[in-house]
């Protein structure tokens, strides 16, 4: 199913993100990505979990590493393997596994958009032998330069390791986002040389393509499982590890089919006659796939839609792209606190103690209160404060009520003979 999604992109013009001018390249992504499945023994048992050095997370996971198109956003090829190993190591071996098993999926006329996750200088030899690469270098990598600086601003590398020396492009780049000062250095190594071929500004205008194809891509497709999002519960629902393949074949194999399905509405879709795309042909990211999946699941139970008024409704329903948008990197992941309620929510004002040895010890933030000082004057000391005498307080007394008590019924005056 996913070698022919394949086969279809090369053969559709139009169905990729291109760079160069004579010598053109397809834009693709590899990363990793975690899917949690149910807590079961044989599940924890072969797949591990991750965040915690005793395995004591609460969800086994398995580790995917997807290889999509960046501007379909479509699943080309996807080997998985357990979670609960080193990240780098573990992602590093899913890689000897596509240069393995999927060696069809790389050819000379793409270039593979990779993270920081450093693979070494062999896996990326490799790598460079079948297709071309666009790798963001993470702090600590040596890169022996030449003294050279090439026209846009790139220069020459070599990176060694392994007994194997390679020579890359090296492209530096810092970057401002309305006004926002971004204090980190972007560092990105490709084995395209050739500088008027491969500007060096274009190739940095990449790197924002691994969020917004396959990043976006992935979340879609994680979006219809049960307890998708940060921090919720477990995504697939088998309790053993030979159905969690089982049901991950599935969930690729329907997510393509899903998105071909959208790839043929693109096709036949009108251009929209105002709004930025206006006139312009319509892609496939530019239609949902959240109402796709909905539309085709109501024609399979209803059996009697035919495919061409499908995509016509498939067609009907756009998404707004490339607006650019940003957000601060923290954790999008609930709390794991309770919600307050009306008795939490009471303010106590009391200082931190802070117990050392058995013995509470106060710390220089919270310094003892200072002594309130004697109002003296300058002939006369203070003289202490005699008690004070309070007179008692006699309570009023009650006023007589008119009101009658409960339960007292009236007597009735006596009848005279």
């Amino acid at each position: 199913m996913l070698q022919a999604a394949g086969e279809e992109h090369r053969d559709r013009d139009g169905q990729s993100l291109t760079i160069g001018r004579a010598r053109a390249v397809t834009v693709h992504s590899m990363d990793g990505s975690l899917l949690r499945t149910p807590d079961t023994p044989e599940n924890r048992a072969e797949s591990g979990s991750v965040g915690t050095a005793d395995d004591s997370a609460a969800w086994p996971a398995v580790r995917l590493f997807p290889l999509n198109n960046c501007l379909t956003r479509s699943l080309l090829a996807m080997p998985w393997g357990p979670a609960g190993t080193d990240k780098a190591a573990a992602e590093q071996g899913l890689l000897d596994t596509v240069l393995a098993q999927y060696p069809h999926v790389l050819t000379h006329g793409q270039v593979w958009l990779m993270d920081r996750l450093w693979h070494g200088a062999r896996r990326i030899a490799a790598l460079t032998g079948r297709t071309h690469v666009l790798i963001r270098v993470k702090s600590g990598i040596v890169l022996k330069k030449t003294p050279e600086i090439l026209p846009g601003g790139s220069y020459r590398a070599e990176i060694s390791g392994e007994g194997i020396t390679i020579t890359v492009r090296v492209i530096e780049y810092d970057a401002d986002i309305g006004g926002q000062d971004v204090k980190e250095m972007f560092c990105l190594v490709t084995d395209l040389l050739d500088w008027q071929e491969y500007p060096a500004l274009e190739l940095s205008g990449l790197c924002k393509w691994r969020w917004d194809g396959p990043g976006t891509g992935l979340r879609e497709a994680k979006a219809p499982l049960h307890g998708a999002g940060p921090g919720t519960g477990a995504m697939l629902r088998s309790g053993s590890p030979a159905l969690i393949a089982q049901e991950i074949a599935a969930w690729a194999a329907s997510t393509e089919m899903t998105r071909g399905v959208t790839r043929d509405a693109a096709l036949a879709a009108a251009p929209a006659k105002k709004g930025r795309r206006a006139g312009q042909p319509v892609r496939c990211r530019d239609l949902s796939l959240t109402r796709a999946r909905r539309l085709i699941l109501a024609a399979i139970r209803s059996g009697r839609a035919s495919y061409k008024a499908l995509t016509r409704q498939i067609a009907g329903y756009r998404t707004v792209t490339g607006r650019d948008r940003h957000r601060a990197r923290k954790s999008k992941s609930p709390s794991t606190f309770s919600h307050a309620g009306p008795k939490d929510t009471v303010t106590r004002t009391a200082p931190a103690v802070i117990t050392l040895a058995s013995k509470p010890a106060r710390t220089a933030e919270t310094p003892p209160p200072p002594a309130k000082p004697l109002q003296n004057t300058p002939n006369r000391p203070a003289s202490p404060r005699k008690p004070a005498c309070r007179r008692p307080v006699t309570p009023a007394p009650a006023m007589p009520s008119k009101r009658r008590p409960r339960n007292v019924t009236k007597r009735k005056p006596p009848i005279k003979a």
